[in-house]
């Protein structure tokens, strides 16, 4: 059975939807796992042990393109986000089983309806995400595995590399234009004084949000233990420098982003390592091809 995992959506939507290939790997082993991204958060999923192959939209394909795509041999279409024209492509498709919510106008053109509205906010997005595979008449359980993000053994070599000798790290993150808690000046206040306690701090983001944070800031030289690597890294450096940064003690009143990544290895082995990334991240954006 081909199951397509469909949320081609920004990177963070992308990581809170693996706990659902994780949760069908272990109730449908033989059956073959795809997952429906955007180009841009692709990256996020390679190496991905319960996920068979990826699939990429740019954004622009023609409602042609989407039937044809949905034709390749696809049994069942898991609308974790229900965008419309791909619910359309689906169903002109004829796919045996297309599976979403049955809260959308267009909800009639899915033969697998799960009703249970987001809106109040009364679980984790991947518990809500994991919620639909009742529509498969399957029974995740109540508990999402967290989501895992997997590194080649190349990539854990490079970013040991770059980072040079092991020490205590802070990633802080302060791009993503959209947050209304922290202004830049707040960022670069929690910098100046992290680094002051002896920790390193390493600055990611992308290359506009670089721009713009060191305009807002005036930081245009490099502090002592701050490393300004936004604008230089790919999404998949990105992801090594992480895995290879020693945990820190958590800062109060900031948010914190645990993930759990790993070296590439078989589907039944442990994670090559847990790492809890004490970051302040407004949001995961700017595409794959950009240096973040």
């Amino acid at each position: 059975m081909n199951i397509l995992i469909v949320r081609p959506d920004g990177i963070g939507d992308e990581i809170l939807s693996l706990p659902v290939a994780t949760a069908l790997r272990r109730l449908l082993p033989d059956s073959r796992l795809i997952f429906l991204s955007s180009a841009y958060a692709a990256p996020v999923l390679w190496h991905h042990p319960d996920i068979d192959e990826i699939l990429t939209l740019e954004g622009g394909e023609s409602l042609r393109d989407l039937v044809r795509l949905f034709r390749s041999g696809i049994h069942a279409a898991l609308f974790l986000k229900p965008f419309r024209k791909l619910v359309v492509a689906a169903w002109l498709a004829g796919v045996p089983l297309r599976v979403g919510t049955g809260y959308r106008w267009y909800s009639w053109l899915l033969n697998r309806r799960v009703y249970e509205h987001r809106s109040d906010f009364s679980k984790h997005e991947s518990l809500y995400n994991l919620g639909l595979l009742r529509g498969l008449d399957l029974s995740p359980g109540d508990v999402a595995p967290p989501p895992r993000l997997t590194i080649t053994s190349e990539e854990h070599r490079w970013a040991a590399t770059f980072l040079g000798l092991p020490t205590t790290r802070i990633v802080v993150h302060p791009g993503g234009f959209s947050s209304r808690t922290w202004k830049a000046a707040q960022f670069r206040d929690l910098v100046v004084r992290l680094a002051r306690d002896g920790y390193e701090i390493l600055l990611t983001g992308s290359q506009a949000e670089g721009e713009r944070f060191r305009s807002e800031t005036g930081m245009t030289e490099s502090l002592t233990r701050v490393r300004d690597l936004m604008g230089t890294l790919n999404l998949r450096e990105l992801m090594a420098v992480m895995a290879d940064s020693i945990p820190a003690c958590p800062v109060r009143r900031t948010r914190t982003l645990s993930a759990e990544i790993s070296r590439a290895r078989p589907r039944n082995s442990m994670p090559f390592m847990t790492g809890i990334i004490w970051s302040l991240m407004r949001s995961a954006t700017g595409s794959a091809s950009d240096r973040i």
